[in-house]
């Protein structure tokens, strides 16, 4: 009896499933934000700095215009300002008055050259308030 109860606990443990295993690189999650409260356009503001040899990863943006029309626009590159070999990490949106874009995802979108600064730039009448999620590893 003994050994049949230990044949049947043998056969019970090869036929447990075989756990699936994932195709390509472990997903990328954003873990920071930055917010911007505008009350007119802006020239192109650094608003993450570069560290070292790290990427910024950009997983979106919630945009809200005020009374006037506006445009916003992410970018990355080195210099003062990103303005050394920039990079089009959110291109260029126009709102209306009061207009709305929410734009997310949980992993990454963008993503910058190693060492980059991300930037950003605001054109316009009117305010503008904005949250940008991103990665910097």
């Amino acid at each position: 009896m003994k050994k049949v109860l230990l044949a049947l606990c043998a056969l019970l443990a090869l036929g447990a499933e075989a756990q699936a295993q994932q195709i390509g690189p472990a997903p990328t999650y954003c873990n920071k934000f930055f917010t911007i409260n505008a009350a007119a356009a802006t020239s192109i503001l650094q608003i993450v700095a570069p560290v070292g040899n790290q990427t910024i990863y950009v997983c979106g943006l919630t945009l809200n215009a005020g009374a006037a029309a506006a445009t916003f626009s992410l970018t990355a590159g080195t210099g003062a300002n990103c303005n050394t070999s920039p990079l089009i990490m959110f291109p260029t949106v126009q709102l209306g008055i009061n207009g709305v874009l929410d734009s997310r995802s949980p992993t990454i979108g963008s993503t910058s050259d190693p060492g980059d600064a991300l930037c950003y730039t605001i054109t316009g009448t009117g305010p503008l308030s904005a949250i940008v999620y991103y990665g910097q590893f």
